[in-house]
């Protein structure tokens, strides 16, 4: 009778079950949350790296030059703001400063690991004059 009673003596086999069970659905649940990350970071790094690319082919576009691995000089180029915000993928925050008496866009992704941002320097006439990362990247 003693052993009917006692929680840790499993009664027709029912306890095992539910433990199976419980792991199973802590299983799914620790799934579910680890695509949730991944997504939330492929989502940061594509975007990313995807608008860094075209912003950068856009700006060789500009120069005339097919640059290859080189990167736009900072002074010999410009680009109008509503052309670089086309350049932009995925759905990064969107601030804009003065540092120095120079306007300057910051475009920010949503990742839970690493920061991403690209500072787009501006001129007074809204034209993308300089991009920079925090990588230490400039263009």
């Amino acid at each position: 009778m003693s052993e009917s009673l006692d929680p840790e003596i499993p009664v027709d086999g029912k306890s095992c079950s539910t433990v199976s069970k419980c792991g199973t659905v802590f299983g799914r649940v620790l799934m579910v949350l680890l695509l949730g990350v991944l997504a939330i970071e492929a989502h940061a790094k594509f975007g990313y790296d995807h608008t860094l690319t075209t912003l950068r082919a856009t700006a060789s576009k500009i120069e005339g030059e097919n640059i290859a691995g080189v990167r736009p000089e900072l002074e010999e180029w410009s680009l109008p703001l509503s052309d670089a915000e086309k350049c932009v993928k995925g759905f990064p925050s969107k601030s804009r400063r003065l540092q120095f008496q120079t306007p300057i866009v910051v475009l920010k992704w949503l990742s839970l690991f690493k920061t991403y941002v690209i500072q787009l320097q501006l001129d007074d006439e809204n034209n993308v004059i300089s991009l920079s990362t925090d990588d230490g990247d400039l263009d």
